[in-house]
């Protein structure tokens, strides 16, 4: 059965943390928002489908914006199967549009702007 499935594009940023470690990612989940979606899904195929389309539509219309797509699946309805291994295994690529930053983030979290 299909579920209804929220997309929000969020600021963020990878961050450098210590040499040969991965950058952390920081996201900003409250204040401005770069993109809302809503879709309906059957699958986990159609989940990530969703977020890639998405994804590529809000960096047209923000290229210089740096952020993190959270899928969520509306309240009540049912879960599709292997959504929460996907989650997990991040099969739905939601940070392919997240930039790394050599500089830290300290400031990039105090300022308005979300590039």
């Amino acid at each position: 059965m299909p579920a209804t499935i929220i997309l929000t594009a969020l600021p963020a940023k990878r961050v450098k943390t210590e040499p040969g470690e991965p950058p952390m990612l920081i996201v900003k989940p409250f204040g401005k928002k770069l993109g809302l979606a809503v879709v309906t899904a059957a699958s986990v195929e159609h989940i990530a489908t969703a977020v890639e389309d998405f994804g590529e539509t809000v960096r047209q219309r923000v290229p210089e914006h740096s952020f993190y797509i959270a899928v969520r699946v509306r309240p009540g309805d049912e879960v599709p199967e292997g959504f929460d291994d996907a989650q997990r295994s991040n099969r739905f690529q939601q940070d392919a549009h997240t930039h790394v930053s050599e500089n830290g983030a300290a400031d990039w979290l105090e300022r308005d702007d979300e590039t």
